[in-house]
């Protein structure tokens, strides 16, 4: 009986936890939403720099219901808001949140006050979305990936220049795939000097990107490109870890320490660098000519920096095919004197 009645008891403890632990999963639930277009500046700044901490801090408590109002169904959600909440023409702009009944307006607005009117309606229990005819249904949707026009128009002149540098690339690379002979007559206008200019300034710009990405600041792109799109994208970083640029700046260390020693050092291995140097180099071309293709076809915006460092590369690797196909013809005749002496030591066995 003693056995029993504790059995009962704890039974008890169970059921009444069971019937309280849906209500105290009830939590608030704050749903924003957000009126945005993708060329926008300062959406784009909002949507990587400042949203992610506060949906990182409220989790699924925080519903932010994104609305492009280029769009024709998101257009018209905008055009309900101004109407509904007699938003009047100065502040008919975007990015614009409707939270509760409250409208904000600008990427310095936002960030100022949406943080504070969320802890507020997460107090007092949540909030739905405005009353907007179809919103439900727009939020219901899975969002669509943009398309390629939308993802162009983020930089237009950035990626034309990105256009333009690749099919530069890909003429120059049918020119370096095989040996010729104005490799030769080039090869002999450009002074060493004149590689290690162009390297440099591919670390330059390698360098500069990894301080900005290390350090978490927005990279200055100047009148062509949109670097820190580029940058934000999931391309700018190797593993999700290791920044590209730094990278980039260890490639091109290396290729200039390649290109010292293949010059002033001496021995055996000297022999050996200027081959090292023209596959790095090949390397670096195509890796370069791949994140050039990315910029403006998949990403929809170029990085001035990064195409910089296209251009050190091209010419690093134009300025060198004569001597690099020189170094691969002495090394395959290496390679087939040594084949014919551990033949002859066979035969001789």
């Amino acid at each position: 009986m003693r056995h029993a009645r504790w059995l009962f008891i704890v039974f008890v403890l169970a059921a009444l936890l069971v019937q309280a632990a849906p209500l105290n999963a009830q939590e608030p639930v704050v749903q924003i939403a957000y009126f945005y277009t993708l060329t926008c500046p300062n959406c784009i700044e909002l949507s990587r720099n400042d949203l992610p901490p506060l949906r990182e801090r409220w989790g699924e408590q925080l519903e932010i219901v994104e609305i492009d109002i280029t769009v024709p169904e998101g257009n018209a959600l905008f055009q309900s808001a101004v109407d509904r909440y007699v938003i009047p023409p100065t502040r008919q702009g975007v990015p614009l949140m409707i939270i509760g009944e409250t409208v904000l307006v600008g990427s310095f607005e936002i960030p100022q006050v949406l943080p504070g009117l969320i802890e507020m309606h997460m107090a007092a229990g949540g909030v739905g979305l405005p009353d907007l005819p179809g919103i439900a249904a727009w939020a219901a949707r899975p969002p669509a990936p943009p398309t390629f026009e939308q993802r162009w128009a983020q930089d237009p002149l950035g990626n034309t220049t990105a256009v333009v540098l690749l099919a530069a690339m890909g003429i120059m690379l049918l020119f370096v795939i095989r040996p010729a002979r104005w490799q030769q007559r080039l090869a002999r206008r450009v002074p060493v000097w004149g590689t290690f200019a162009v390297e440099a300034v591919g670390l330059g710009a390698a360098l500069y990107l990894t301080i900005m990405e290390l350090q978490e600041k927005e990279a200055f792109c100047g009148p062509v490109g949109r670097c820190n799109i580029v940058q934000q994208s999931q391309y700018a970083l190797i593993f999700g870890v290791i920044p590209l640029a730094l990278v980039g700046v260890v490639g091109y260390i290396a290729l200039m320490s390649t290109l010292a020693y293949g010059k002033w050092g001496k021995g055996k291995l000297a022999s050996y660098a200027p081959l090292a140097f023209f596959g790095m180099s090949w390397f670096g071309f195509l890796t370069s000519l791949g994140l050039t293709y990315l910029q403006p076809f998949v990403i929809g915006a170029a990085c001035s920096w990064c195409l910089i460092s296209a251009v050190s590369m091209s010419l690093t690797l134009l300025f060198n095919a004569a001597p690099g196909w020189v170094a691969v013809k002495d090394w395959q005749r290496q390679q087939r004197r040594g084949h014919r002496r551990r033949y002859s030591r066979r035969q001789r066995v």
